[in-house]
């Protein structure tokens, strides 16, 4: 039963987030993407290069997650199934299952706050609070059961 409630859950997110998982596909005009695959719940892209052989992914140099819509910079990001960026990624995958467009909507308007008080954009990066919580949760999810059923029992820090 409980695995049935979690797929219920999952799809019900999938069709909640499918906004964000739309423009995540449609990146692939900016990012033209080297490879493709279905995997445990998400989508999950490696981005082509530029001229320069740098990825197209902007700002990041591992990965990217809109919607259930995962772009890497680069094949290593998503062969490890520990914790990685792969890893990192799939809980933003979730935070996006739960909060859509207002998961997409507070990422930025908190970025942008910390942004002003922060010496470089990629320390308001890592203080983000959403960033935080996926480097404590990727290390320690099930993704197996789409990593819902580590949320759905236990407490945030």
């Amino acid at each position: 039963m409980k695995k049935l409630l979690i797929r219920i859950a999952y799809a019900l997110g999938v069709v909640w987030s499918s906004p964000c998982t739309l423009v995540g596909l449609l990146m692939s005009i900016f990012y033209r993407p080297q490879s493709i695959r279905w995997s445990e719940g998400a989508i999950e892209l490696v981005a082509g290069r530029n001229k320069k052989g740098r990825t197209r992914i902007w700002g990041r140099p591992g990965g990217q997650t809109l919607g259930i819509v995962i772009w890497y910079a680069s094949e290593d990001g998503m062969r490890n199934p520990r914790y990685t960026i792969r890893s990192h990624e799939r809980v933003h995958v979730l935070q996006y299952l739960i909060g859509s467009v207002f998961f997409a909507l507070a990422y930025g308007v908190e970025f942008l706050l910390r942004w002003v008080g922060a010496p470089s954009w990629r320390e308001a990066y890592r203080a983000l609070w959403w960033e935080r919580m996926a480097r404590h949760y990727a290390p320690i999810m099930d993704w197996g059961t789409y990593g819902t059923s580590y949320i759905l029992t236990n407490h945030t820090p």
